[in-house]
C-alpha cells in the first residue's frame, strides 16, 4: 500500500513540474469534463471544458442538430488553428490565456425556433483575431430554414426587407429571428418588423391573427354614376402622347397608359410625365410579345422587370397589366398575382386609322363603366378624341384611371382578368354597391 501511494506522489509531482517547467508550446495535454443539462423548451443541451495552460474552450450546446455541430466545429477548428499557429511562433503566454466561449439561446416562435449563438474568442491583448459574434439559426422542427426559405421564392427579399428597415442588407443568414414581436433584422440597427407588414412575402406559415386588415374594393357602380375608363396601349410615343396628355388636362379627366418597354426607353420623360399629372401607369410587356408564346419564366421577368424598370424610372410601381392582343390564360394571370385588365370597348383605332370613324363607333357603343381600349401612337387616334372627350364631358361623364373604376386596393382582384361589364354584375350580385 505504501508502495502504490509513493507512486502515486511521484507521478503527481512529476506532472506538476512537468506544467511548470516544460517550456513546450503544444495543444496536447488539455483537460476535458462534459455535463448534460436541460436548457429549457425541451431542449437537451451538453456543456463541454477544455482547458490547457495556453487556452481555454467553453461550450453550450444544443442537441437537436448536426448543423449545430458543424457550426460549433468550424469555430472550434478556426480558434485551434489561429493557436497553433501562434504557438509554433512561440507567441502565447500562460499569464494571459487564449479562450472560446460559445453559448447559446432559444426563443420558440409557434412551430419554429431560433437559436442565438454567443461567440466570445479572446487570443491576447489586442489582438485582432478577438472576436464577440452573434449568430442566428431558425428551425421549422428539425429543419434548419435560410434566410431564402423564409420568403416566396418571387420577390427580392433582401432588397424588401431593406426598405422595410431602411438599411440595406445583403446577406441576411444569420441576421434573422422569428420573435413574438415580429421578424427581428440585425444589421447595422436592430429592427422588428411586424408580421402584418410580411405577410405576404413570406413562405412560413404564420397564423390568421398575423393577417393584415385590408380595405375592401370600393368600385364605382356605372349606373349610379356616369364614368369612363380610358386606355392606351402601345406607347408612349412622344408626337401623340404629349397631345393627348393636354387634351385629358383640359378636361380633367385620368387615364390610364399601357407602356412597352422599348417605348419607356425611348422616351423616359414622358412616363414621367403621364404620372405626375395624375394618370396611370400600367404594363404592356417588354418587347410586345405574346405571353402565351412565352414560358413561366419568361413571362416573369418581362412584366416584373418592366415593374422594376418603372418604379425606377419615376417611382411608381405599375399595378395592373394588359396582355398584347388580349391574350392571356388563367395559368398566365396567377401565375403574375396581378389584374389582368382587358376592355369593354374597343373602337379598332388602330385598324381605321380614321377620326372620324373612329369617333362615330366609340360614341355608339360606349355605356357607363367601360374600359375603352386605343393606342397613343396614331395621330387620327389624337384626332378622334379631341371629339369624343369633348362629347361624352358635356353628356356628363367623369373620366377615370383603371384602379379608380374597379376600386383596387393593395392585393385585390391578383390574378383575376377584368372586363367591367361582366366585373359590375358579380359585384353588383355580390352586393358590393349596396354597402
Amino acid at each position: 500500500m505504501l508502495v502504490m501511494l509513493a507512486v502515486v506522489m511521484i507521478v503527481a509531482a512529476g506532472t506538476t513540474l512537468w506544467y511548470i517547467l516544460d517550456n513546450r508550446q503544444t495543444l496536447d495535454g488539455a483537460l476535458m469534463s462534459v455535463k448534460a443539462y436541460n436548457a429549457g423548451h425541451g431542449i437537451s443541451a451538453v456543456k463541454i471544458t477544455e482547458k490547457q495552460r495556453y487556452y481555454t474552450i467553453e461550450i453550450e450546446k444544443p442537441e437537436v442538430s448536426q448543423e449545430f455541430s458543424e457550426f460549433y466545429e468550424a469555430n472550434i477548428k478556426t480558434f485551434r488553428t489561429q493557436l497553433q499557429n501562434l504557438l509554433e511562433e512561440k507567441t502565447l503566454s500562460k499569464d494571459d490565456s487564449a479562450k472560446l466561449t460559445i453559448g447559446f439561446s432559444a426563443e420558440a416562435f409557434e412551430q419554429y425556433m431560433t437559436y442565438t449563438i454567443h461567440t466570445e474568442q479572446y487570443i491576447s491583448e489586442g489582438n485582432q483575431e478577438n472576436k464577440i459574434a452573434d449568430y442566428r439559426m431558425i428551425f421549422d422542427g428539425d429543419t434548419e430554414l435560410a434566410a431564402k426559405d423564409l420568403f416566396n421564392s418571387d420577390i427580392d427579399y433582401a432588397a424588401k426587407l431593406s426598405d422595410l428597415v431602411g438599411v440595406a442588407i445583403t446577406e441576411l443568414d444569420g441576421k434573422l429571428a422569428l420573435t413574438d414581436a415580429g421578424l427581428a433584422v440585425y444589421s447595422d440597427q436592430t429592427t422588428v418588423i411586424d408580421y402584418a407588414k410580411l405577410y405576404k412575402l413570406l413562405a412560413i406559415t404564420l397564423p390568421e391573427r398575423y393577417k393584415p386588415v385590408e380595405p375592401k374594393p370600393m368600385p364605382i357602380d356605372p349606373s349610379v354614376e356616369k364614368v369612363i375608363a380610358l386606355t392606351f396601349d402601345d406607347g408612349p410615343y412622344a408626337p401623340v402622347t404629349e397631345k393627348l396628355l393636354d387634351l385629358l388636362d383640359q378636361y380633367n379627366a385620368k387615364a390610364t397608359f399601357y407602356v412597352v418597354g422599348y417605348k419607356v426607353d425611348n422616351h423616359p420623360e414622358l412616363v414621367r410625365d403621364i404620372v405626375a399629372r395624375g394618370h396611370s401607369i400600367g404594363i404592356h410587356s417588354t418587347g410586345h410579345q405574346a405571353l402565351t408564346k412565352m414560358s413561366d419564366d419568361e413571362i416573369k421577368a418581362d412584366i416584373f422587370g418592366m415593374q422594376d424598370k418603372i418604379e425606377a424610372l419615376c417611382g411608381v410601381r405599375p399595378k395592373t397589366m394588359r396582355p398584347v392582343g388580349g391574350r392571356v390564360s388563367q395559368h398566365i394571370a396567377e401565375l403574375l398575382n396581378m389584374p389582368i385588365i382587358l376592355w369593354d370597348c374597343d373602337p379598332k383605332d388602330w385598324e381605321h386609322r380614321d377620326a372620324d370613324l373612329v369617333a362615330r363607333l366609340m360614341l355608339n357603343t360606349v355605356h357607363s363603366g367601360d374600359i375603352v381600349v386605343s393606342h397613343d401612337l396614331y395621330e387620327t387616334t389624337y384626332e378622334a378624341y379631341t371629339r369624343i372627350i369633348p362629347t361624352l364631358a358635356e353628356q356628363g361623364y367623369r373620366f377615370v384611371t383603371v384602379e379608380e373604376l374597379i376600386g383596387y386596393t393593395e392585393g385585390a382582384y391578383a390574378g383575376k382578368t377584368i372586363r367591367y361589364r361582366e366585373l359590375a354584375k358579380e359585384l353588383r350580385q355580390a352586393g358590393a354597391f349596396e354597402q
